[in-house]
């Protein structure tokens, strides 16, 4: 389903959001109806998984909430391929038809400030829990938007992330439950999944490297009704031009 928004009503809603309730899951629906209106998601499934707890529950379930889990991290949105069945024998085969996700960060908040076109996971392991949740969820899904609503960025990775996931170490580290955690000795209540996760495997990533693109600024001063129309454009056009099955989209962006 598409549904077009104008950059003068996303701007309003945006503006609202902020004003009468200012939290971060009322950008969930916006965001999703921006991809949907512009990403070629033509025999894909986009899903909002924000909600998903890492409850213990019955097998089916939660095979499927640990596999989005990954290394570590729910991420918001996730991109997938309609074929994707994690209730298969194979679970962990479905990761190939796992193709993307998006993190959103409220509307406003300053994010982190990608200056480079390429850096290595080492470089950002210890820039802060948002880093290192998006680094979990680009190590599990290949490749990441991360966006506050204005401003946008696009990371995928250098290599086939098969070469994580396969590897002996990192295996058993993928889509664990708190239980999990606590049987093989590493839960500690102090810290974040993601960070427990990412100390385990560090020296199988550290070196691994990811490219980034910002593909939209829409607006750059929190002054109401003053937006950025090209950038706009801008935006939809790179959203346009994604590639969810390849790993070689930052040369088509403007």
């Amino acid at each position: 389903m598409r549904i077009e928004i104008s950059l003068e009503d996303y701007i309003k809603e945006l503006d609202l959001m902020d004003k009468q309730y200012g939290q971060e899951e009322e950008l969930y629906p916006l965001i999703n109806m921006i991809l949907r209106a512009n990403c070629n998601l033509d025999g894909l499934s986009l899903r909002d998984v924000h909600n998903i707890v890492r409850a213990e529950t019955d097998e089916i379930t939660l095979k499927k909430r640990s596999l989005l889990f990954g290394f570590g991290a729910f991420t918001d949105l996730a991109i997938l391929d309609c074929n994707y069945n994690p209730s298969n024998d194979n679970e962990l085969d479905q990761n190939e038809n796992m193709l993307g996700c998006v993190e959103i960060k409220k509307y406003f908040v300053k994010m982190f400030d990608f200056n480079k076109d390429q850096y290595n996971f080492g470089e950002l392991i210890d820039e802060g829990d948002e880093c290192r949740q998006i680094i979990c969820e680009l190590l599990w899904f290949g490749k990441t938007i991360f966006t506050n609503g204005l401003l946008w960025y696009y990371l995928e990775l250098d290599y086939e992330k098969g070469d994580i996931y396969n590897s002996d170490n990192c295996k058993q580290y993928i889509g664990l439950t708190k239980n999990r955690m606590i049987e093989m000795g590493i839960y500690d209540e102090n810290k974040k999944v993601g960070k427990i996760v990412l100390e385990k495997i560090f020296d199988d990533v550290k070196d691994k490297t990811f490219k980034v693109k910002q593909i939209g600024n829409i607006i750059k001063e929190k002054k109401r009704s003053k937006y950025n129309i090209e950038q706009w454009n801008r935006l939809k056009y790179n959203l346009s031009v994604i590639d969810w099955e390849t790993n070689d989209n930052i040369s088509k962006f403007i």
